[in-house]
């Protein structure tokens, strides 16, 4: 056997023990921007396994401290072992956008794998990725080269708390998240996410106290930004003590409204799902009642600007009671006497900037075709319990729209 072959058998076979203290160490890994400094550490070797007492260090603008044990760090039995880092890191400071953008060797090099699998147990008091902040975080975080995943974590942001999991594909730049969220400040999150890339609805024109369950997914460019086109989001919740601020879309209801009232519209609870997909906030139908109106609203929202809401109005804001007039849709409408309230919907089109307004003949179709089927299915009830009980009510409003009239005028 070689010398080079007697060495390896002998490390191969050795058990290491002893102790090591390290002072204002330094570590760089080849073709890598992964750096760390300023090391401290009292260790101890134990077997093929490194002991971590006490460790400090920096990366960037990260401040550590750990406890724990590199597993097989001195395997040199199998030298395709990759070691395992078991610790647990204590820090007053993580930027995580600075994490994720670590490199492990060049692209397509083949050395891009990190020489470590990494398993930790998180106590951070502040972490930040751009303007986004959270605080008092704790949970788990284990990865490689190539994906970080985070389960059961737990902090605070936006005055609220939120508890979830996360996943970063930092090889192809694809990010995932699931979580909870409770009694975070709207405004604050939406400013602190640069209003999720988009200007139509930002911390500018809204307020409240935010709950939500949701499923987050997007993919970031070559800058570790979200790129608008890929966020997908899935989410059930609920706003409370809620303000819309100068949001034009709703401006343009000025015809049934307050103008005053709409630049300034409260409301105390809002429940819905709200789905993002290609670039399009879709909001199915929800009930809003708020100082300016009582509404029913459904419709898409583009990053684009481009907007399609379809709005529920009673038709007594439509052709009086707070505002004088029909808004210019008297040629709609014939007036008879019904004991209940009744209702029209109207489009909101066009884009945010320069909104317009007309009826909705479609909602307005579907919601007659529903509403004649389920009297017809009431009359079956009432043949089939054999009664003779008929009961007239006389109708108040009749809709026409035989020919429509120009309602986009601004």
């Amino acid at each position: 056997n070689s010398f080079g072959e007697i060495q390896t058998l002998a490390f191969s076979n050795a058990n290491f023990s002893g102790r090591l203290n390290l002072e204002n160490g330094y570590l760089k890994f080849t073709n890598s921007n992964f750096d760390l400094q300023n090391i401290q550490a009292e260790a101890a070797l134990n077997g093929k396994n490194l002991l971590l007492h006490n460790l400090s260090l920096s990366a960037g603008d990260n401040e550590l401290k750990a406890k724990g044990q590199i597993i097989d760090v001195l395997n040199f039995t199998n030298i395709e072992s990759i070691p395992k880092l078991a610790i647990h890191i204590t820090a007053p400071k993580i930027n995580a956008k600075e994490i994720a953008e670590w490199q492990f060797g060049e692209e397509n090099s083949g050395q891009g794998d990190l020489p470590f699998y990494f398993e930790t147990r998180l106590h951070v008091d502040h972490f930040f990725w751009d303007d986004f902040n959270g605080y008092n975080l704790r949970g788990q975080v284990y990865g490689d080269a190539n994906k970080i995943s985070g389960r059961n974590l737990k902090f605070n942001s936006s005055k609220g708390e939120v508890n979830g999991n996360f996943e970063v594909n930092s090889k192809d730049r694809l990010f995932s998240t699931q979580a909870n969220i409770a009694g975070l400040d709207i405004q604050n999150l939406f400013k602190e996410f640069n209003n999720f890339g988009q200007t139509d609805l930002t911390n500018k024109n809204i307020k409240g106290t935010l709950d939500a369950q949701f499923q987050f997914n997007s993919a970031f460019d070559e800058n570790w930004d979200f790129i608008s086109q890929k966020i997908e989001l899935e989410s059930q919740l609920k706003i409370s003590n809620g303000e819309l601020i100068n949001y034009k879309p709703l401006e343009s209801l000025k015809k049934f409204a307050s103008e005053e009232d709409l630049k300034r519209v409260q409301f105390s609870t809002l429940e819905n799902e709200i789905f993002i997909k290609k670039g399009k906030i879709i909001i199915p139908e929800m009930h809003i009642a708020s100082n300016a109106l009582k509404i029913d609203l459904e419709g898409t929202h583009g990053f684009d600007s481009k907007i399609d809401y379809s709005i529920r109005l009673l038709l007594s804001k439509v052709i009086g009671g707070e505002r004088k007039g029909s808004g210019g849709y008297d040629d709609f409408v014939v007036l008879e006497e019904r004991p209940d309230q009744p209702f029209i919907w109207v489009n909101v089109g066009c884009t945010v900037d320069d909104p317009c307004t007309s009826i909705d003949s479609k909602k307005m179709g579907e919601t007659a075709k529903n509403k004649w089927k389920n009297q017809g299915k009431e009359l079956k009830e009432l043949w089939k319990n054999d009664t003779n009980k008929t009961q007239s009510e006389e109708s108040e409003f009749i809709f026409e729209w035989e020919e429509e009239p120009d309602t986009n005028k601004r």
